[in-house]
């Protein structure tokens, strides 16, 4: 090869090889907390544009009207409040979304265990897609450091599979952020920003979400939040 063809050839190696590699898609890391996503989804409680207050029976563990009308709800100066005074199951009020719970997301809470009467696995719960009380996938945790993960797709609460998570970085006086971020065939959850636990994906056919409280026990929530993973 003359030397002129030679320095050509290998300038448009060169030239090549750099526009591959910026077309390259970048390796995600999903434990890594800050990716790049795009909010679809907000609510910071300054009033209830979404219909949080308008609970009903089948949104709880429980199809019992008083175990309903037990469960006080208000939304007040940007937060969200569950107080519920029942002696039995959860109550979670769930509204209707249009977000896709099977494709990438992430979905962020702020929340605060204000009153719980023993030591609960479940205090506060966050569930998503959901089509029906015992079709979705939820997250209870509790001021003792604790987490799970149950999935639901049954008719009996029982046969619910459930995986929990012993924490080392929670406000157990506070507020603490905790995110759960779906990314392929897994969910990744996050405590305050911290990377905890690993858990199975399974896909959801429902669009909606929620919030809610243990039996006799109180929740704050100060926002809610969903992305769309880029």
């Amino acid at each position: 090869m003359q030397p002129k063809k030679s320095l050509f050839y290998c300038l448009g190696l060169l030239c090549f090889t750099a526009v591959a590699n910026a077309q390259k898609a970048p390796d995600i890391n999903p434990k890594e907390y800050n990716l790049q996503k795009n909010l679809v989804f907000e609510d910071n409680f300054d009033d209830d544009k979404n219909g949080w207050l308008k609970e009903e029976a089948e949104d709880s563990t429980d199809t019992d009207t008083s175990f309903v009308n037990s469960a006080e709800t208000k939304i007040a100066k940007g937060y969200l409040k569950y107080d519920n005074r029942s002696k039995s199951g959860v109550f979670a009020a769930g509204i209707e979304t249009n977000i896709d719970f099977n494709r990438d997301f992430e979905i962020e809470i702020k929340a605060l265990v204000f009153y719980a009467s023993d030591d609960y696995a479940g205090v506060g719960v966050l569930f998503w897609g959901r089509d029906s009380a015992k079709n979705a996938t939820y997250l209870y945790f509790n001021n003792y450091q604790y987490f799970e993960m149950v999935d639901c797709n049954c008719n009996d609460w029982k046969n619910c599979k459930g995986k929990g998570k012993n924490t080392k970085n929670q406000n157990l006086n506070d507020f603490n952020k905790i995110t759960i971020r779906h990314i392929g065939k897994y969910y990744y959850f996050f405590l305050n920003e911290r990377f905890q636990k690993k858990f199975s994906f399974r896909p959801l056919i429902g669009h909606r979400i929620g919030l809610g409280s243990a039996k006799n026990c109180t929740m704050i929530y100060d926002y809610i939040k969903v992305y769309y993973l880029n």
